[in-house]
């Protein structure tokens, strides 16, 4: 018995660190396609071309007027609210309930934080060719084609200001900012800039390895998500292998700003995919199938669904939806 007494409280901690292993090894194992589904479809009778989510929320535009869901239950998506914007929104991009909405003359700030009482807090002239809206941390990036990449800063506190151009040399389809670097999907190229000094800022690193065609923008679009990067372009498969082909590249910056390619390119489908991160997750879509990627294991899929609806744009992941 004494031998017992002395060592129950090893028992205990043995046992303790046995069940949070092995809590901690399901959680690894977790099976995406136990839970991934089709929810019920939200009626929706506007044609958005952009949107955007924030936590359990979504902002649709439709027309001139923005409306708010109710994401937390996907089988019964409801609106909020809804907005009367005044002008036809043209991209939407959002960070806590602070959304960043271009039109075709502006760049309007609105607080969304209570959809019943949303407000703009600012509105700024904006040239027309806006390609993308991004907004990291406190930055906004708008990429304008021929005129490269505009950095602003973007808080609840200042509001927008002007911070910089990052031009570039071909067209800024998209952009990004990843371990402090700027990233841009420019034309035929992936392209990494020191914007230390926004005002100013340098480029560092150039990658055109990609199908080069005097027709096609072969770098479509770049995300980032914790250390990977994932862009959107066209590669070169041979004859055998369809020829230039769209699909999705997963690749690293490395401390000197370089970029680093990923040995495995994602293709699934010969339209420009669909795709949104959330949570180390990669949600794809193409035609009328849906692929769920765990960065971890690109390119396998952890889920394939046929959903029997064609998505063109937009595609926005949440946590659960």
């Amino acid at each position: 018995m004494i031998h017992l007494r002395n060592r129950l409280p090893y028992c205990i901690l043995t046992l303790v660190l046995l069940i949070s292993s092995t809590a901690l090894f399901a959680q690894d194992c977790y099976d995406y396609r136990n839970t991934f589904r089709i929810a019920e479809p939200y009626p929706y009778s506007g044609l958005a071309g952009t949107m955007a989510a924030d936590q359990d929320r979504a902002i649709i535009p439709g027309g001139t007027t923005l409306h708010f869901l109710d994401l937390g239950d996907p089988d019964a998506i409801s609106e909020l609210d809804h907005y009367e914007l005044g002008q036809e929104t043209v991209l939407v991009e959002s960070l806590d309930y602070l959304a960043v909405i271009a039109t075709s003359t502006s760049l309007i700030l609105l607080d969304w934080s209570n959809p019943s009482a949303s407000v703009v807090v600012q509105t700024e002239p904006l040239p027309s060719g806006t390609q993308a809206l991004t907004r990291v941390d406190d930055f906004l990036l708008v990429s304008r084609a021929l005129a490269g990449v505009d950095l602003y800063q973007c808080t609840e506190s200042a509001g927008l200001v002007f911070l910089g151009n990052a031009d570039t040399p071909g067209s800024a389809n998209d952009a990004t900012i990843h371990e402090g670097w700027l990233v841009v999907a420019d034309d035929n190229a992936l392209l990494t800039m020191d914007i230390s000094n926004p005002a100013n800022a340098v480029p560092v690193d150039f990658y055109d390895s990609y199908w080069v065609s005097s027709q096609d923008k072969n770098v479509n679009r770049v995300d980032s998500e914790g250390e990977f990067l994932v862009v959107a372009s066209v590669r070169w498969q041979g004859e055998e292998g369809g020829g230039p082909t769209k699909g999705l590249d997963l690749m690293t910056v490395n401390p000197a700003g370089q970029l680093l390619l990923n040995d495995d390119t994602c293709f699934l489908g010969m339209d420009w995919p669909q795709y949104s991160l959330s949570s180390g997750l990669l949600h794809v879509a193409s035609g009328d199938m849906y692929w769920l990627i765990d960065l971890a294991n690109f390119p396998a899929p952890a889920a394939t669904h046929e959903t029997g609806h064609t998505t063109n744009k937009p595609l926005v992941a949440t946590a659960n939806t």
